[in-house]
């Protein structure tokens, strides 16, 4: 079965197919499968899963989210900024992800504007390990501790139609069902 086109991009035939490998790969294919088109990040610590899955899925057939955009950048100011601008280019949502609590705050005007604009943003975030020792993927580093925050979601919940913390996996469709009922392109807000 070949893959469907919508516009001028080839989409994943089916779902299924986003479920295959780890976390980070299940998610890009899903911003794939969704016509996602631009990656905006600040990557760190917590981002080393997300570079080695667009490593693996760089030469997957039907896989564009890496040929298509992944723009990196050093403050998390810029990466929303830069999703925020291509939603409104190509009226679809787009995905901006920053660096843990920290990268959090400083998307934080950027969440404000977009909610406020309507324009449909993924928003995402790493989060530092869970575990102190004793498991792959504990805390090793002193900034780790430094960069924790209690509720990270909460800085900004309130600028957002949806807030999900994303711990494994398998629990990808909770997000694959929202994004199916949030809007395909910015509406103006007539309120004002």
């Amino acid at each position: 079965m070949g893959a469907a086109t919508i516009g001028s991009r080839p989409r994943p035939p089916s779902r299924s197919r986003c479920r295959r490998g780890t976390s980070a790969e299940q998610l890009l294919r899903l911003l794939d499968h969704h016509g996602v088109e631009l990656l905006a990040s600040n990557s760190g610590t917590d981002f080393t899963p997300i570079i080695d899955a667009l490593a693996k899925l760089g030469d997957e057939p039907g896989f564009d989210l890496p040929r298509a955009r992944c723009a990196w950048s050093r403050a998390e100011n810029t990466v929303i900024s830069l999703a925020h601008g291509h939603a409104l280019v190509s009226h679809r949502p787009q995905a901006a992800m920053g660096h843990v609590g920290v990268g959090t705050a400083s998307m934080g005007m950027g969440i404000i504007n977009a909610r406020r604009a309507r324009v449909p943003l993924l928003v995402m975030a790493g989060h530092t390990p869970w575990y102190e020792q004793g498991r792959p993927g504990a805390r090793s580093n002193f900034v780790q501790w430094g960069q924790d925050t209690f509720d990270q979601g909460g800085m900004f919940r309130e600028f957002t139609k949806w807030d999900y913390e994303l711990r494994s996996g398998h629990a990808l469709d909770a997000w694959s069902s929202a994004r199916s009922r949030s809007p395909s392109h910015p509406r103006p807000d007539r309120s004002t």
